[in-house]
């Protein structure tokens, strides 16, 4: 049987965008025994069992039906989301610099831009296009093998390169493409082949959602610290489906992974969407009853948190300082970037202590704004009570981000326990 270390990082070698991600949650789901819904189908009343419904290829509801009605149980929720932040290619990316092929990019999310440079990048994503039968039809590419680099400029010829660096997105971020290096290269024929190697039948490739991602896998080192690319918010995402996977059938419970969080949310599979909205409602119904079943309801919003930084412990209040393999962090904002309140701090910290499990707690320095996750954004849409959690982690938004698998034990017997 593979260990929780192993089919973590199995995870996340099939994991490099949100696509891909999702369809490995949808493979395991599968796998489990949870029945694929299509949200364009009629579903009627469904049956005591266990489902599962995607938006996008990228962002995935799963639910679990005990029978009792959801007007006077509610559910059981966790949120996340499948996206980091990452090198977008722009629609048309090729071009020629210097008699070298080079490929443009566009940010996507808030990365820190430095972790990128010189980084061994490689290709993955979705191509749209139209098969030899003149539909329209989607694949998800992976080439998994080094694809480019964007290369820093020696320091001989910028000399201030170290101090206070700002960083040209337009100029500085695009990608040296040894295949494009011809001329005549065709960025689609490229596509195209690529698709055909996943056994499709392509006419013509006519427009993609591809990301560049760090070519070094994902690693376990001092025995139990993992870094890799993506961490947040794949650690979430996967311990949100295992979870329920494993968990009892005894409430009703249900994961929502959207996309999108890392630019704002604003999307139809975002927080701020209509994906969780109109699964609730076709499972709770409309009026008093969707009401009843939010105000019935517990939402767990699960995203990574800030470990306390050995070389910069003073950007942390003096009181609220995570460390990694301590446990699980509730997020607290009084301004409401986080959506806990004393009432869900203390529910949450109740499943742990009935555990003897660690709970820490992080709150920004009062000098310094704090990020956001989904949950304030589904709480306002919802009116369901939440708190946010997460894994205390080190280099949030770079290329390699680190943290503990204690931590990530520690909260998944939370969460089987919550389900």
């Amino acid at each position: 049987m593979m260990t929780f270390k192993d089919d973590l990082l199995l995870f996340l070698k099939k994991s490099p965008t949100a696509f891909h991600a999702t369809a490995e949650l949808k493979a395991r789901l599968q796998g489990a025994g949870f029945k694929e819904l299509k949200e364009k189908d009629v579903w009627g009343n469904l049956k005591p069992g266990k489902y599962f419904v995607t938006r996008n290829d990228s962002a995935v509801i799963a639910f679990a039906l005990n029978g009792k009605k959801l007007a006077e149980t509610g559910f059981k929720m966790m949120g996340s989301h499948t996206d980091s932040p990452a090198l977008k290619l722009k629609f048309n990316p090729h071009y020629m610099a210097k008699d070298m092929g080079m490929l443009g990019t566009e940010v996507f999310g808030g990365p820190i831009l430095d972790t990128w440079f010189d980084r061994e990048l490689c290709l993955a994503g979705r191509v749209s296009f139209m098969n030899s039968e003149g539909q329209l039809e989607d694949a998800l590419i992976n080439v998994d093998d080094v694809v480019g680099i964007v290369p820093n400029v020696a320091i001989h010829l910028n000399r201030s390169i170290n101090d206070n660096r700002a960083i040209d997105k337009q100029k500085e971020l695009n990608v040296i493409f040894p295949a494009g290096n011809a001329k005549d290269f065709c960025f689609l024929s490229y596509l195209k082949k690529l698709v055909e190697q996943t056994g499709k039948k392509v006419t013509k490739v006519l427009s993609h959602d591809l990301f560049l991602y760090d070519a070094v896998p994902a690693k376990v080192w001092g025995n139990d610290l993992i870094s890799s690319a993506r961490l947040d918010n794949l650690l979430s995402s996967y311990m949100g489906i295992s979870s329920l996977i494993d968990a009892q059938e005894n409430a009703n419970a249900m994961v929502v992974l959207n996309d999108h969080e890392e630019c704002g949310s604003m999307s139809s599979t975002g927080a701020s969407g209509t994906f969780l909205r109109d699964v609730l409602t076709r499972l709770a119904g409309g009026g008093e009853d969707f009401i009843r079943c939010m105000q019935s309801s517990f939402l767990i919003s699960l995203d990574n948190a800030h470990a306390v930084h050995p070389n910069y412990s003073e950007k942390f209040d003096f009181n609220h300082q995570p460390v990694l393999g301590k446990g699980p962090v509730i997020k607290i904002n009084g301004n409401q970037k986080y959506a806990t309140n004393s009432r869900t701090a203390a529910y949450f910290m109740s499943l742990a202590h009935k555990q003897e499990l660690p709970v820490q707690q992080f709150l920004s320095h009062s000098n310094m704004p704090c990020g956001t996750t989904i949950g304030p954004l589904t709480t306002s849409l919802l009116g369901v009570e939440t708190i946010d959690v997460g894994f205390p982690s080190l280099s949030m938004h770079s290329i390699r981000e680190t943290a503990s698998l204690e931590d990530c034990r520690i909260l998944k017997e939370i969460l089987v326990r919550y389900f």
